[in-house]
């Protein structure tokens, strides 16, 4: 179950705990995986070879900006 975070502005994220992450650091944590689909390339990152933290903080910004994601 990933942690609750409050965002604090458009790239740092709160933990409960006080501890606070960039998101691009995150991202940048996260191994990316090459699709090559030939209509429509694109990057995806497997949440469970990804460290938890990281997953947990980029959920975080892409639902504050999309709570239906």
């Amino acid at each position: 179950m990933p942690a609750n975070f409050e965002i604090v502005d458009s790239r740092t994220v709160r933990a409960e705990d006080g501890r606070e992450y960039d998101v691009f650091e995150a991202i940048g944590a996260l191994p990316w995986v090459s699709q090559l689909c030939p209509l429509m390339p694109h990057q995806y990152a497997v949440s469970f070879k990804s460290p938890a933290w990281a997953c947990d903080v980029v959920n975080a910004m892409v639902k504050a900006t999309n709570p239906e994601s």
